[in-house]
């Protein structure tokens, strides 16, 4: 349980770092507001994605009951596209195809 934490936990925490670190470099290079209120806007999504988590933990932990929630598949491979975009830094090109 501690891993699953630890590891839900890290990855919007590792995601505002790079986000962080864009609008870092945005401002010392006097990037456009838009574009930093976006980078902003991503690091205020991921430190929702966060709290969310730990609610949602908080709640599971509280009843000792596992809760059943119906998820869009395409909505679950997106995110998780998204956040390996965000923490690989864009590196590794990543394409996702519906079907």
């Amino acid at each position: 349980m501690s891993s699953i934490f630890a590891h839900e936990i890290r990855q919007p925490l590792s995601a505002i770092r790079c986000w962080t670190y864009t609008a870092r470099r945005m401002i010392e290079k006097k990037a456009p507001e838009a574009d930093i209120q976006k980078t902003l806007s991503q690091i205020e999504t991921q430190t929702d994605r966060a709290e969310n988590f730990i609610s949602q933990f908080k709640k599971y932990a509280k009843s000792g009951n596992t809760v059943h929630v119906r998820l869009n598949i395409n909505d679950l491979f997106d995110d998780a596209v998204a956040s390996f975009k965000t923490t690989s830094l864009g590196v590794v090109p990543v394409e996702l195809h519906h079907w």
